[in-house]
């Protein structure tokens, strides 16, 4: 007995997954109790993940560094001008420190900017505001797929001319993200 192909296509079709492996790096801080949760800027590990046609979702080695404030503080941001770098650090277990790291360009002056964001009320409709923001991205600055102390000193300037210094010191820890996810015709007709 033959099965014509219009009767297989259909079949293997429903039956088919999309497979997507992960070969991610994944660092997340650790929060001493001496950990200051205000009035220092925010810090994301980017870990270059990149993704293309093949399913595989991989993380791209030198890693970047967001320093963003005010992530959290936006009645602050109003009254900063600029944040002012003069020490940026990642060091490792075994006392090395990040080459990365060592060629930045300090003191690094990083200025507020204004962006538009919008929030959608419980209502359902949305607020638009203007915020200030101060981001900067410190490209290839974690070299290694391991822990490290993040340190970053340096101050606020605030419109008025004052300045308020900070000392930020984070220890993250890192672990793999080594999964396959399958997903069927089946799950994505569910979840419709």
């Amino acid at each position: 007995m033959k099965i014509k192909a219009c009767v297989l296509f259909p079949i293997f079709t429903l039956l088919s997954s999309c497979i997507t492996w992960y070969d991610r790096a994944e660092f997340a801080p650790v929060r001493d109790k001496n950990y200051a949760q205000t009035g220092v800027p925010y810090t994301h590990i980017d870990t270059n993940d990149t993704s293309g046609l093949n399913g595989i979702i991989k993380s791209t080695k030198p890693y970047d560094i967001w320093v963003l404030y005010p992530n959290a503080h936006p009645e602050t941001a109003a009254y900063i001008e600029s944040v002012v770098i003069t020490k940026f650090t990642v060091t490792y277990a075994d006392g090395t420190v990040d080459p990365g790291t060592k060629a930045l360009k300090l003191p690094m002056r990083i200025k507020t900017f204004v962006y538009d964001g919008t929030d959608r009320n419980s209502d359902g409709s949305i607020n638009h505001s203007k915020n200030r923001r101060i981001e900067k991205e410190m490209t290839g600055v974690v070299s290694r797929d391991e822990p490290f102390t993040l340190q970053i000193e340096g101050r606020f300037t605030k419109y008025s001319g004052t300045t308020n210094p900070f000392k930020i010191k984070i220890k993250y820890n890192m672990q793999w993200d080594r999964r396959i996810d399958i997903v069927t015709l089946f799950d994505i007709i569910a979840n419709i």
